[in-house]
């Protein structure tokens, strides 16, 4: 079952999800960056046109979401956060969640969806390559301070 919510005022299931969803990007490689990007995004608030989110329940228990927004005019979605429990996975929740992303983008008139996809993660790569998107960049990063 996939449901809408306003990032804006979470449910209050998603903080455990996000903690759950933090620790494992704290044992991935790239995964402390993107969770300082993540965590920066959160506190500054700065969207351009809109967020949303949705996310999976499973026999009625949330153990997956997504978060993203529209930017450059409604021209581009980016999904910030796509995350679902260890034990759920493997059962289309994350499927099914990207597909409400790919839905929503449509029908908003966008022209792009950006993923980001942590390196060495195959499983989600390949889930994303099922549903049509692309790796079109490897971005790089050196933290000078």
């Amino acid at each position: 079952m996939i449901e809408e919510f306003n990032p804006e005022f979470p449910p209050e299931f998603l903080p455990d999800l996000r903690r759950e969803m933090r620790l494992e990007l704290l044992r991935s490689r790239g995964g402390p960056e993107l969770l300082e990007e993540i965590e920066h995004r959160n506190s500054t608030g700065t969207l351009s046109d809109g967020l949303f989110g949705f996310y999976w329940a499973y026999h009625m228990v949330p153990v997956g979401f997504v978060v993203g927004e529209f930017v450059k005019a409604g021209a581009s979605c980016v999904v910030s956060e796509l995350f679902v429990s260890e034990k759920y996975r493997r059962l289309g929740g994350g499927g099914d969640l990207l597909q409400a992303v790919i839905d929503l983008a449509t029908a908003k008139g966008c022209k792009a969806l950006e993923v980001s996809v942590l390196p060495g993660d195959r499983a989600s790569k390949s889930i994303m390559e099922s549903y049509g998107l692309k790796a079109r960049a490897i971005v790089m990063q050196l933290l000078l301070s």
